[in-house]
C-alpha cells in the first residue's frame, strides 16, 4: 500500500473557520478559535494519522489585504507557510458574500502555482441548499481549483471527504510524526485539557455559593476548603461557597508564587536599570501577612529571587523543605541585598518563613563569590570589617584604661612611699633636734658643774694657801 505524508495549509480571510476546521479534522481542539477575527497569532499544527497517510495541518492567521504593520507581518507568515506546504486549502465561508478580500487571496495564490489549491466552502450548516449552490458557483469563478468541497466542521459534514481529497494530493513519503501525536504544541494541549477538565467544572460549581451561605445562616454544616486567589493558580479554592481555611505556612512560597515572584523581581530590576543604568546593590521590601495568605507568598518569592535563592519543595506535601543557591551562570546578574520589613501579624503567623529568610541571607552571605556578583556577601564582609575595627578600638581603649589604672596604682604606691619617707625624714629631723637639744643641755649642765667644781676647788686651794701662809707654812711656789 502506498503511504502518503505531507503538509496542508488553510488560508482565507479572517474568521473564515480555518481553526475550527483544523480541530474537526484532528478530532481534538488544538487551535485557538474565537468569534473575533485575527485571534490566532501563531502557526498551530494538527496531525491526522491514518493507516495510509499522515496529514500535517497548518493553521495560520487570517490572510487579508494589509492596512497595518501587524497585518503585513501576518500576511508574510501566511506566504512563508504557503511556500513550504504540499497542498493549500482556500477557505471561504458559505454565509458571507465573496468579496474583495477573497479575490485578493485568490490572486495571491497564483504566486504558488505549483502547489495544488482546494477550495473549501465552510460553515455550510448556516445556509440552505440554494444559497450554498450559489456560493459554490461564485467560488468557482475566482480561479481554477484542484477541488471545490463544501464542509461543515461544526456538523462534521463531509470532513472525512475533505481529508481524503487532501491526502490524495500529498506526495508519497514516510510518517513524519509519531502516530499518537496530535499536536507539536503539547503545552497548549495540556493547558486546554486542564481548563476543560478542571477549571470549567469548578467554575460551574460556584453557582452554589448563595445556597451555601443560606445553609450556613440556617446552622447547617458547610464543607471546608482552602482559601486563596484562583487567579494565582490556586484552582483548588474553587468552587467557592466552602468554609475556607488559611494557608499552610510551611508551603510558602508555592510553586506558582515562586514564578510570580521571579517575574516581579525581574520587572523591578529592569525598571531600576532603565532608570539608573546599573544593578541596585540593595532593595527594601515590605511583607504583609494577609498578602502572603492571599497569594501563597508572592512577596517572599520576590525576596528569594532577588537574593538568587530557589526554594525546594516536597512533591507530596508541596511544602518548602530546603533552599538552594541559583548558580551565577543561571542567574545572569548579581545577587541583590534585600532588607525586609515585616508586619507584626506576619511575624506571628509565619515564624517559619522568617527563619527561612534568615537562612537564605546566611546562605548567600557565605557563598565564595566575588563582591561584584554577590552584594550580600560584600555588605556582610564590610560589616564584619567595621565590627572588627570597632572591637579592636574597644580592645585598645580597654587596654589603655588598664595601663592607665596600672600607672595610677604605681603612682599611688610611689606617692605613699614618698609620704612615708617624708614622715620618716621629719621624724629623724625631730629626733636630731631633740638629741641636739639634749646634747646642748648636757654640755651646758656638765660645763656648769665643772665650772662650779673648779671654782670651788680654786676657792678651796686659795683658802688653803692663805691658811698655810698664816701658819708660817711656805707655799711650794715659794
Amino acid at each position: 500500500m502506498t503511504y502518503r505524508s505531507g503538509f496542508a495549509c488553510f488560508v482565507g480571510r479572517p474568521n473564515a473557520g480555518k481553526s475550527t476546521l483544523t480541530n474537526a479534522l484532528v478530532g481534538r481542539k488544538v487551535a485557538i478559535t474565537s468569534d473575533r477575527p485575527q485571534t490566532t497569532r501563531h502557526t498551530v499544527r494538527g496531525i491526522v494519522t491514518r493507516p495510509d497517510a499522515q496529514l500535517v495541518l497548518v493553521d495560520t492567521p487570517g490572510f487579508h489585504k494589509p492596512r497595518t504593520l501587524l497585518g503585513e507581518r501576518l500576511n508574510a507568515l501566511v506566504l512563508a507557510t504557503l511556500s513550504e506546504v504540499d497542498v493549500i486549502g482556500f477557505c471561504v465561508p458559505a454565509d458571507a458574500k465573496v468579496g474583495p478580500g477573497d479575490r485578493y487571496i485568490a490572486a495571491e495564490l497564483g504566486n504558488v502555482a505549483r502547489t495544488p489549491v482546494v477550495a473549501i466552502v465552510t460553515k455550510t450548516d448556516l445556509v440552505g441548499r440554494q444559497a450554498l449552490a450559489e456560493q459554490l458557483l461564485r467560488v468557482a469563478d475566482l480561479r481554477e481549483f484542484a477541488e471545490i468541497v463544501p464542509v461543515s466542521a461544526v456538523a462534521n459534514d463531509q470532513v472525512d471527504l475533505l481529508a481524503d481529497l487532501l491526502v490524495g494530493l500529498l506526495p508519497e513519503g514516510p510518517e513524519l510524526y509519531p502516530g499518537g501525536e496530535l499536536t507539536d504544541e503539547p503545552e497548549v494541549a495540556r493547558i486546554l485539557r486542564f481548563a476543560a477538565t478542571e477549571v470549567v467544572p469548578r467554575l460551574a460549581g460556584t453557582a452554589a455559593e448563595i445556597d451555601q451561605v443560606l445553609r450556613a445562616l440556617d446552622g447547617h454544616f458547610i464543607a471546608a476548603g482552602p482559601s486563596g486567589s484562583p487567579l494565582r493558580g490556586l484552582v483548588n479554592v474553587l468552587p467557592t461557597g466552602r468554609n475556607f481555611y488559611s494557608v499552610d505556612p510551611k508551603a510558602v512560597p508555592s510553586r506558582l508564587a515562586w514564578e510570580t515572584g521571579v517575574a516581579m523581581a525581574d520587572s523591578l530590576l529592569e525598571r531600576y536599570r532603565a532608570d539608573y543604568g546599573d544593578w541596585p546593590r540593595s532593595v527594601g521590601l515590605s511583607v504583609w501577612g494577609t498578602s502572603a495568605m492571599r497569594t501563597s507568598g508572592d512577596d517572599i518569592a520576590e525576596v528569594l529571587a532577588l537574593l538568587g535563592v530557589r526554594p525546594v519543595w516536597d512533591d507530596a506535601s508541596r511544602r518548602v523543605v530546603d533552599l538552594e543557591a541559583i548558580s551565577p551562570r543561571e542567574l545572569g546578574r548579581p545577587r541583590i541585598d534585600v532588607t525586609v520589613r515585616i508586619s507584626g501579624f506576619f511575624r506571628d503567623a509565619f515564624p517559619h518563613v522568617v527563619t527561612m529568610l534568615d537562612d537564605a541571607v546566611r546562605l548567600v552571605a557565605d557563598l565564595d563569590e566575588p563582591d561584584e556578583q554577590n552584594y550580600v556577601r560584600a555588605h556582610a564582609e564590610a560589616e564584619r570589617a567595621v565590627a572588627a575595627g570597632r572591637a579592636g578600638y574597644e580592645g585598645s581603649v580597654a587596654d589603655g584604661r588598664a595601663e592607665q589604672a596600672r600607672l595610677v596604682s604605681q603612682t599611688e604606691v610611689v606617692q605613699a612611699a614618698y609620704t612615708e619617707s617624708a614622715r620618716i625624714l621629719d621624724s629623724a629631723h625631730s629626733d636630731a633636734d631633740r638629741m641636739r637639744q639634749e646634747c646642748d643641755s648636757y654640755v651646758d649642765s656638765t660645763l656648769g658643774s665643772l665650772e662650779e667644781t673648779l671654782t670651788t676647788t680654786l676657792r678651796t686651794i686659795g683658802r688653803g694657801r692663805t691658811a698655810m701662809r698664816s701658819g708660817g707654812i711656805a707655799d711650794y711656789r715659794d
